[in-house]
């Protein structure tokens, strides 16, 4: 330090702007302790494609050929309405009948009988029900149904317990108005 200080400022001024230089040139020269510098380039795939992509471009490419051709050979058959020797041959060698029709038809046959002889069977059984008897059920529910709803508003009394020597219980007791006979009438 002790050759840094001078007297005259000149060389003052000269020594201040070297030492800023080598300040500049320091600072230019430091590493940072982060490392940025652009990143290796792994990914070299992405630039031509590999052999799983070329393999399917080629698939793709020999459908696309392939569904031209049959469409042509389509328009050309719709056109003509003539069919070339080769799939005459191979229409007529294909069965269009099913293996198990005979089978099947049976079975239909089979299925409608039994429907036949069931609804033959429901028609002729005679009901177990009577009407005369249902219909007197049916009155005689509509009579105990008026009755409770006639009686269900009515305050119960207690019978007194001179009625009742032999019990501790008390019973209650109600008046019905009419009788069932009456209303069967």
């Amino acid at each position: 330090m002790w050759n840094t200080i001078s007297c005259k400022s000149k060389y003052q001024e000269y020594l201040k702007k070297r030492q800023d230089e080598q300040m500049i040139k320091n600072l230019i020269a430091i590493k940072p302790s982060v490392d940025n510098s652009r990143p290796k380039a792994f990914i070299t795939g992405l630039r031509k494609p590999g052999k799983k992509v070329r393999t399917q471009k080629v698939r793709d490419l020999q459908i696309n050929t392939e569904n031209k051709s049959l469409l042509q050979r389509m328009l050309r058959i719709d056109l003509n309405g003539k069919l070339p020797p080769t799939e005459k041959k191979l229409k007529e060698s294909v069965s269009v009948k099913s293996l198990n029709r005979h089978f099947r038809e049976k079975k239909i046959q089979e299925i409608q009988s039994s429907n036949k002889l069931l609804l033959k069977r429901l028609q002729t059984t005679e009901s177990v029900y009577s009407k005369a008897k249902w219909e007197e059920s049916n009155r005689f529910h509509k009579y105990i149904r008026d009755n409770i709803s006639r009686n269900s508003g009515r305050v119960w009394q207690k019978k007194s317990d001179q009625d009742h020597k032999g019990f501790n219980l008390p019973e209650y007791s109600y008046s019905l108005e009419g009788s069932f006979e009456d209303l069967l009438k």
